[in-house]
């Protein structure tokens, strides 16, 4: 999500890589502040029937985008562990410490619980086990939910590994295997650890990134690449007009439609994904995306960090303003708080590792000289 450039081969970065990752993160805001559509259209003839569009591939958008900038290595597996694991676990331990502060405070020690949310967060899903279960015994870490990517990104990594290493017809059975494993896991009632049933759709969604940057369709903008978003436009949106548009991956919505619906969602998501790219393409082309970039290149800790900032702005608002349980009328200044708080802590973030870089520099410079 948040990929240095000595990782994947690119020396200099793009912008509208950046921006493309950008703008979903935004996206990602905007659904866990309730403020964008999810599932089918609700908002029917104003504005946000188009964010809705969007919508439908803001999560497998960072999966594509993961596979255009993938380069295959003897020891990659263990830079995206380093790479995902450390953050995953240090948030992990961040929201718990701060729920169990809370709970103490509010004289609320259940130790069973705690050990149960520890529990949810090795497993790495959401809803622990099944969501059907998890509708009467919820045992989520406050926070911690959007954390369940890093780890599904992971086991994505490696499931797509031996189909990036792999040939002709052994490839190409592959890739039906972890089709119809896709298509098979969608109607399962269970939900395995770390995404690993998700990850199958994750795989070819890399699969689907790694090939536009092979065939060269979307490495610059060309007359070819603008046809060729022009001609896929209208099987996206009838895609998402038949399957529905939340996007989301985490619990498995991949649609409407049955067992036709990871078909579909996959569809969607990548030719969703290819158009977002040509966009911030044709943005960068107009210098419009530097603010969607310098987003995009914190992708990585805006996901971690945001929802801890909207549980401090929602409890806050619920003191300060006395409002009702269901914070609607305010979600809009949350949004945007959220968003402020987000970018102060990466600049912040950024300040920090800036100045801890140059004095070890500095430190080694004197090391080496003597």
């Amino acid at each position: 999500m948040n990929t240095p450039p000595d990782l994947i081969g690119i020396k200099s970065r793009h912008l509208w890589i950046d921006a493309a990752k950008g703008g979903g993160i935004l996206l990602v805001l905007l659904a866990h502040t309730n403020l964008a559509p999810a599932g089918l259209n609700p908002h029917p003839g104003n504005i946000l029937s188009y964010l809705y569009y969007l919508m439908a591939s803001y999560m497998p958008l960072f999966f594509v985008l993961s596979g255009y900038t993938f380069k295959d290595k003897t020891n990659i597996l263990q830079l995206r562990a380093r790479q995902l694991f450390i953050p995953y676990a240090i948030w992990c331990i961040i929201y718990f410490l701060l729920f169990v502060t809370s709970a103490i405070c509010n004289n609320q020690i259940y130790p069973l619980y705690w050990c149960k949310l520890l529990a949810g967060c090795i497993y790495s899903r959401i809803d622990l086990i099944s969501p059907y279960i998890a509708q009467r015994y919820p045992i989520q870490l406050p926070g911690a939910g959007p954390l369940w990517f890093l780890t599904a990104l992971f086991v994505s990594y490696a499931l797509y590994l031996p189909i990036h290493r792999l040939t002709g017809r052994k490839k190409f059975i592959l890739i039906i295997v972890y089709l119809i494993l896709a298509l098979a896991f969608h109607q399962c009632p269970f939900l395995l650890p770390w995404s690993a049933d998700t990850a199958f759709a994750g795989a070819l969604f890399i699969l689907c990134g790694q090939f536009l940057k092979t065939s060269g369709i979307i490495n610059s903008l060309t007359i070819k690449s603008i046809l060729i978003a022009l001609a896929i436009l209208p099987f996206y949106v009838w895609s998402v007009n038949i399957n529905g548009g939340s996007g989301s991956m985490c619990e498995r919505y991949y649609g409407h439609l049955g067992w036709y619906a990871p078909v579909i969602f996959i569809f969607m998501g990548a030719s969703g994904s290819y158009l977002w790219c040509i966009l911030c393409q044709i943005l960068e082309r107009c210098n419009l995306v530097k603010i969607f970039s310098k987003i995009g290149e914190h992708t990585l800790l805006i996901l971690c960090s945001h929802m801890f900032f909207y549980i401090l702005v929602a409890k806050c608002a619920k003191q300060l303003l006395n409002c009702k349980p269901n914070l609607h009328y305010i979600e809009p200044y949350i949004f945007i708080i959220q968003l402020t708080a987000a970018l102060a802590f990466v600049f912040i973030w950024d300040n920090i590792k800036k100045r801890w870089s140059t004095k070890h520099r500095f430190l080694t410079f004197r090391v080496t000289n003597g």
